[in-house]
């Protein structure tokens, strides 16, 4: 899951394309953002140094090679597209995965160049996973063999609602509440067992316990990802809702507080198991840390039956998000695995929304 902006400027063709695509170098750092700050100063993290250096000199997933790959003309930077590097199983087996992401062309290279482009990134990949584009690089995509498997949803909760005037919601909320009170009954053994603390940063034995399982269709989260995606990020100030069942990690939660907003959104979930209680009890550790924040609403969004049915178990409302889900596959034998949505647990955190 990532972004795939349309590769669009206005501009005259040049008078001869002798074009070329290469994998980028540290010292291509200050042109490419030069390239950004001329054309797209509208996207504000791309000219920032800090986010560059962060985003594709600190990448941990990038085996000492800058994960970016620029398109030149005349020795002048005409384009240009970064890559997340990520472990993932699917179908039981760990395959290498990379999500496209500050993908931005000049007009003039349209085409078969920003083709080129794309086709750069996936040329090493197993599977890539895409969220957001637009209808013209929709249509690039999936003319490079990218599939749509379905959107994500927005889940939603606020504390607003207990006070609609609607009196017909109301009781449908409370119906929701009286559910939930018996399934908490059901699982008052798991749950009295369970504790929680939230830190500014990854506890050190639940990140060594972040890694997902064989046979778990999810992106694997290792120690140094978790480390370098949330507390290094330039973007963010995360906080880390960790999860014990009897002193054993078994869930995290990361959120980002909008004080401004009085609104936390859930990054990233991590849970040992498929069992929808002790996520949904982590789902209701979240909003306790929300209300003491004096926050009044919980967001995020998710693709996949695991994080679905946490979230709908925890009275969170869902509809269409933004952010789609397109899969590439090379493998054969993965794509059974790889194009069925319902299988997966990506959240906004694995893409570079945020």
């Amino acid at each position: 899951m990532g972004s795939v902006v349309p590769p669009v400027l206005a501009g005259a063709p040049p008078a001869a394309r002798h074009y070329t695509v290469r994998r980028a170098t540290a010292a291509d750092r200050d042109r490419v953002i030069a390239f950004y700050e001329r054309h797209f100063p509208q996207h504000t993290r791309l000219t920032r140094g800090r986010y560059w250096d962060w985003q594709f000199l600190d990448q941990p997933t990038a085996d000492g090679q800058v994960p970016f790959f620029v398109l030149e003309d005349g020795g002048e930077v005409q384009g240009g597209i970064g890559y997340i590097g990520r472990q993932a199983n699917v179908g039981g087996k760990p395959v290498n995965v990379r999500v496209p992401i500050c993908y931005f062309v000049a007009d003039a290279y349209r085409g078969l160049p920003s083709l080129m482009l794309l086709r750069a990134v996936m040329a090493d990949a197993d599977v890539m996973l895409a969220s957001s584009f637009s209808e013209e690089a929709y249509k690039l995509v999936t003319k490079a063999g990218f599939k749509d498997v379905g959107g994500s949803l927005r889940y939603y909760w606020s504390s607003a609602r207990l006070t609609s005037a609607n009196a017909f919601a109301a009781s449908r909320y409370l119906l929701k509440w009286a559910i939930r009170a018996w399934r908490r009954v059901r699982a008052f053994i798991t749950l009295r067992r369970l504790s929680y603390r939230t830190e500014r940063s990854v506890a050190a034995d639940m990140s060594a316990a972040c890694i997902a399982a064989p046979g778990e269709q999810r992106l694997v989260k290792t120690p140094d990802w978790l480390a370098w995606r949330y507390n290094a990020s330039p973007l963010l100030e995360p906080r880390f809702v960790h999860q014990y069942d009897k002193g054993e990690p078994v869930g995290l939660a990361v959120i980002n507080v909008a004080a401004a907003r009085r609104s936390v959104e859930i990054l990233d979930l991590w849970w040992r198991d498929r069992g929808a209680t002790r996520l949904a009890a982590l789902l209701e550790e979240v909003r306790r840390v929300a209300r003491r924040m004096d926050c009044d609403e919980v967001i995020s969004h998710a693709v996949g039956d695991g994080p679905g049915q946490a979230f709908a178990r925890s009275l969170f409302s869902a509809s269409p998000s933004p952010l789609g889900f397109l899969v590439m596959c090379r493998r054969k034998d993965l794509e059974p695995f790889a194009l069925r949505m319902a299988d997966w647990s990506v959240l906004v955190g694995d893409t570079d929304s945020v």
